[in-house]
């Protein structure tokens, strides 16, 4: 697992630098102005509505394709997920046309605070992007395909397809209008998906058109999806309220802002967490089905230490040096030295729901493993309730930065209550060995942002801003392994250790 984690980890720290290199494209012709508003609330929304269609059919489908192939084969395994497709794309279809019909109310939900013009061209835009989101539930099921196949490299690509074609059209919309961006944006959302039909046939797999809604097969799938479809559109819930308030607590850029300081956020929470846990999900699910719960909590406690190796540091990094992280990423262009504050405010305080969403995101796929989708569900509501008591409550203070910490409160709060869930129903799961492991790792990334911060001070003092951030980062990394290797944190000393032999 630790092999494939990190290959995969690698391919979507390449496939971040792409979705990192569109928002500092976005950053530098629009700024946080309207059209910057828009295009963040078009490509939110209607991915948010589908995701009452194709949301969890990728994590659904690893567990049944995986449990119907060793009880009768490929063939009928294959035929299921040709089924389930027809069925998620014809209901993509029904979802689209009642997306166009619906985008102004939709927008108005979605952006209380756009009016005029702006909303008219946000309603333009979410209808043109409805138009081609049926790739998105053929994507959604074969990502879940190829992962039960063990092919974790094509489904870690698909966003460098996705945000080359956006990035182009951001450009080319500087010069020929909005119509370019919105075109450009539709296309983008097919072709991200251009390997799959190649990679499957890899696997044998020929598509069948046809669609059997009595197949037993599909009404378990609906018994293990509704759940994790609706605790996932809840969970976007979160997103969408604040988006909503900041449209509210800050009418022109109050949405691209709290949208650049998510995109650095979710960059960590994307490449950590999202990776080990993509990989530890497959592991999980095998051994849920051979009723290994020791090996399930085992890999439960593997993927919480090595994401935790990652996220604590990048915690303490977005804590001490948020704004010049924006200030380096961001500043250019129309994004001034205001929005490097405002954005750098609300990263300081979304940095510290991190370790919430880490162990969210873990606890539960192990969830899933034991195709208990229910839990979960009830979960999240419990987090979007908290989201929205602290947020609304919080940003009447603290403008977005208030929003930011809110959810950030809710998140945490989610994360733990999860973890006491899973233990009053499959017993408790023994850290006592990861958790020497952690307060090594908390030691370790707190004494490394304290010295990185100092030396950071100490070498602007005769080198260039951008160099002495290079260099701050370079410094930080061999401060914290060096710190980590004098710890002796199990991970990272073998890892030291087969490079060695290596």
């Amino acid at each position: 697992m630790k092999k494939t984690a990190i290959l995969l980890l690698l391919l979507t720290l390449f496939t971040k630098v792409f979705g990192f290199l569109r928002e500092l494209v976005l950053s530098y012709f629009y700024g946080t102005s309207y059209i910057a508003d828009i295009f963040i609330i078009a490509m939110t929304v209607p991915l948010v509505i589908f995701k009452f269609v194709t949301a969890g059919t990728g994590n659904a489908i690893i567990p049944l394709y995986s449990s119907i192939e060793k009880e009768k084969g490929t063939r009928v395994a294959d035929e299921f997920t040709s089924n389930l497709t027809n069925i998620v794309i014809l209901l993509s279809f029904v979802f689209t046309g009642l997306g166009i019909l619906l985008a102004g109310p939709i927008v108005k939900i979605f952006a209380a605070g756009f009016e005029g013009e702006v909303f008219e061209k946000a309603v333009f835009f979410v209808r043109v992007i409805f138009l081609s989101l049926f790739a998105v539930g053929y994507g959604s099921i074969f990502t879940g395909y190829l992962q039960v196949k063990g092919n974790f490299k094509v489904p870690g690509s698909i966003s460098i397809f996705l945000n080359i074609v956006i990035i182009s059209a951001i450009i080319i919309s500087s010069k020929l209008g909005f119509i370019a961006l919105v075109v450009g944006v539709a296309l983008a959302n097919v072709f991200q998906y251009i390997l799959y039909p190649f990679a499957v046939r890899k696997y044998g797999y020929r598509h069948k058109f046809f669609i059997d809604l009595k197949d037993p097969h599909i009404e378990e799938t609906l018994k293990i999806i509704v759940p994790m479809i609706i605790g996932m559109a809840i969970s976007d819930v979160n997103t969408i309220i604040d988006k909503t308030l900041a449209s509210l607590v800050v009418s022109e850029g109050g949405v691209s802002s709290l949208n650049y300081a998510v995109k650095l956020y979710s960059f960590v929470a994307g490449l950590v967490v999202m990776s080990i846990g993509t990989v530890a999900y497959p592991e999980m699910s095998k051994a849920a089905s051979e009723n290994d719960m020791e090996k399930v909590k085992k890999t439960i406690r593997t993927t919480i230490t090595l994401s935790a190796i990652l996220v604590i540091p990048s915690i303490v990094a977005f804590l001490f040096f948020s704004n010049d992280v924006v200030r380096i990423l961001f500043k250019r262009g129309m994004f001034t030295e205001n929005d490097v504050t405002v954005v750098g405010g609300a990263l300081f305080f979304y940095a510290l729901g991190l370790i919430g969403y880490s162990l969210i995101d873990t606890l539960s796929k192990a969830f899933y493993s034991l195709k208990d989708t229910k839990t979960p569900v009830k979960n999240t509501g419990l987090i979007v309730l908290l989201n929205v008591i602290f947020s609304v409550s919080l940003s009447k203070f603290m403008g977005l930065n208030g929003l930011a910490l809110g959810t950030a409160i809710a998140s945490i709060s989610g994360g733990i209550s999860l973890s006491i869930l899973f233990s009053k129903k499959h017993g408790k799961i023994n850290f006592k060995l990861e958790l020497v492991e952690l307060v090594k790792i908390t030691l370790a990334s707190i004494v490394m942002g304290i010295l990185t911060k100092i030396f950071f001070n100490f070498i602007q003092g005769f080198l260039s801003y951008k160099l002495s951030f290079i260099i701050m980062i370079l410094f930080a990394g061999l401060v914290y392994f060096t710190l980590l290797l004098i710890l002796k944190v199990t991970e990272v000393v073998d890892l030291f250790n087969k490079v060695k032999k290596a």
